[in-house]
């Protein structure tokens, strides 16, 4: 290789390892990037990084026939192959991330597909420190290409073609910015490997790597700002469903009932209502502002003043046990009162001897279990259970969903009762 062309690798794989530092810096300080992506991207700004220094060190190294010398270029020769083998399956991970990950079954064979191929082609570089397969160190500290080397290329290529195979196959599953940054990952690939092929020399299939994974970012963070704001947008709207659907004409109207009957035969009674009464009222009211998860003491005791109220109106009918193992954890407002309001509602309240609604929580080692529980008529899962129609249960399970990471799970059998099930894991969501 000509001094010339040995500057121009150097110039750019330097520049290439800024790129990686920021790229590293935006990433560990960008709250609004989706966990999974974040650490996509950063195991493969890390692997990146690493390639490029292994380069400069066979490009500085090469040639240092001392015994110093010939280490610095075995490694360094070691890690360029090894590094760029991984950051092929890297990319190859992230795409199948975007396109469903795991819990899409229909790409399994590709996952298959990705292991083997870095299963292989790290094992051929390992193999060939003792075997020369890829490429050979001679007496002087030089490199050159074994007469296995073409494997190399059948494995970037093969990748490479996996990975565009896959998108083509799976693409409306993409956003359009998603679908730009691997659209452009292909060309650049596609251009780096041509290249690589013609014009031996610079180091194509590094660089096109280098400007692939700063492009691809750039795009996917864009992508990611815009889920983060149509997301908030969505909460924000949620929000107000919620309020609207918790102040419910036919319940304020039996409320207001009850209290004015007690007025005439408990005063006092009545007096401990209305404060009751004005105090669930504010507590939907403030549901409106509050965007973030709140202690569950704090939603624990706005529920205790909706189930004084119900008390009222059902009296001995209605009876409510609890269970608390924990209070220290969050969950998001109004998650719990509409389960239970829908136990009172159409669990005891349909039942002609009433019933009783648990509450009970249940604290484990990696999550927090909350459980609402009656013991009246029951229901048909399979034909109730419809989202659209019933929007406070969407609510829940989408706000459990967004900000805790929590799922709902709710059974019943008709004639027994309803359990459901609130599943919050520990720590924060990212």
């Amino acid at each position: 290789m000509s001094e010339f062309l040995k500057y121009i690798n150097l110039t750019f794989e330097i520049w290439g390892i800024l790129f990686c530092v920021v790229a590293v810096i935006i990433l560990f300080i960008g709250t609004k990037i989706e966990k999974k992506t974040r650490n996509h991207f950063l195991s493969l700004f890390l692997c990146l990084a690493a390639d490029l220094c292994c380069n400069i060190g066979g490009l500085l190294t090469k040639g240092k026939a001392d015994p110093t010398g010939q280490v610095l270029v075995r490694v360094s020769n070691f890690g360029e192959f090894f590094f760029s083998f991984m950051m092929s399956y890297l990319f190859t991970l992230y795409i199948l991330h975007i396109l469903g990950g795991k819990s899409n079954k229909r790409l399994t064979v590709w996952y298959i597909i990705a292991h083997a191929l870095i299963a292989f082609s790290e094992f051929t570089v390992i193999a060939t420190q003792f075997t020369g397969w890829l490429y050979t160190v001679d007496g002087n500290a030089m490199y050159h290409r074994g007469s296995f080397y073409w494997l190399s290329s059948v494995v970037a290529i093969g990748s490479l073609l996996s990975n565009i195979i896959v998108i083509m196959i799976h693409k409306n599953r993409l956003r359009k910015k998603e679908q730009t940054a691997l659209v452009l990952y292909c060309v650049l690939m596609v251009s780096a490997s041509v290249a690589t092929a013609v014009a031996y020399g610079i180091n194509w299939t590094l660089l096109g790597f280098i400007l692939t994974a700063v492009i691809m970012l750039i795009i996917i963070i864009c992508d990611q700002l815009d889920r983060y704001f149509e997301k908030e947008r969505e909460n924000s709207e949620m929000q107000s469903a919620i309020m609207l659907s918790q102040i419910r004409p036919h319940f304020l109207y039996n409320s207001l009932t009850s209290i004015a009957q007690l007025c005439e035969k408990n005063p006092s009674g009545a007096k401990e209502a209305i404060i009751s009464f004005s105090a669930y009222l504010r507590g939907n009211m403030n549901s409106l502002t509050e965007k973030k998860p709140v202690p569950f003491i704090r939603e624990f005791e706005h529920l205790g003043e909706y189930l004084k109220l119900e008390k009222i109106r059902f009296g001995d009918l209605l009876n409510i046990e609890t269970d608390i193992e924990t209070t220290d954890f969050s969950l998001p407002i109004l998650s719990l009162q509409p389960l239970v309001e829908n136990a009172v509602k159409h669990g005891v309240g349909k039942k002609e001897n009433g019933g009783t609604v648990k509450i009970s929580v249940r604290d484990f080692e990696t999550y927090v279990e909350i459980t609402v529980e009656d013991d009246g008529v029951g229901f048909n899962t399979d034909t109730v259970l419809d989202e659209k129609r019933h929007i406070g249960i969407y609510n829940v399970r989408e706000r459990l969903k967004t900000l805790c990471g929590g799922s709902l799970a709710i059974t019943s059998q008709i004639g027994k009762g309803t359990v459901c099930k609130i599943t919050l894991p520990k720590g924060e969501k990212e």
